[in-house]
C-alpha cells in the first residue's frame, strides 16, 4: 500500500485540526479504520478519512450548510460585513437539539445555530466556526463534555 492512500495520526491530527490522541480514540472507536505498524503506530487509510469528514459535515447543520452556502463565506459568516452571532449545539439528542433549535429561531431569529450531533464533530466544528457561544451536553457518550469544555477556554 502506497503512502498516499494512508496517514498517520499526526496528519490526520492536523487535517482534522484536533489533538493526536482524539485520533487515536477515534481510531479506537472504530470511526476511523486504520492497522497498526510492527512500531505500533497507526495507519489510518485514506478513504475512512474521506468518509468520516463526509460524514461529519452531514452531521453540522447551520444557516449556510441549509441554504448551500449561498451568501456565506468560509465558516458560515455572511459578506455584508455585519456580524451575525454564531452558536454551536453539541448535542446527542434530536429532541433537545430541535428544543434548543425552536428556541433559538424563536428569540433570536439573527443567530446562525450550528449543531453537532456528537463530541468530535462538535470539536472540529468549534475549530471551524468558530462561534461565539458554545452549548454543551456535558453527558456526550465517548466523550467528557466537561474537560471538552476546559480544553476549550485554553
Amino acid at each position: 500500500m502506497s503512502s498516499a492512500s494512508y496517514y498517520t495520526t499526526l496528519e490526520v491530527a492536523k487535517i482534522l485540526g484536533m489533538a493526536v490522541r482524539s485520533v487515536q480514540l477515534m481510531v479506537d472507536r472504530g470511526d476511523l479504520q486504520a492497522w497498526k505498524t510492527p512500531g505500533g503506530h497507526r495507519r489510518i487509510t485514506r478513504e475512512s478519512l474521506e468518509r468520516w469528514i463526509q460524514g461529519s459535515r452531514a452531521g453540522v447543520t447551520g444557516v449556510a450548510a441549509l441554504h448551500g452556502g449561498a451568501g456565506a463565506e468560509r465558516g458560515g459568516r455572511r459578506r455584508s460585513g455585519v456580524h451575525i452571532p454564531r452558536i454551536l449545539l453539541i448535542e446527542d439528542s434530536s429532541h433537545f437539539q430541535n428544543l434548543v433549535s425552536m428556541l433559538v429561531k424563536q428569540k433570536y431569529p439573527s443567530v446562525d445555530l450550528h449543531i453537532a450531533d456528537d463530541g468530535i464533530t462538535g470539536l472540529v466544528s468549534f475549530g471551524h466556526l468558530q462561534p461565539d457561544l458554545i452549548i454543551v451536553d456535558i453527558l456526550l457518550p465517548g466523550i467528557d463534555g466537561a474537560t471538552m469544555i476546559t480544553g476549550l477556554r485554553r
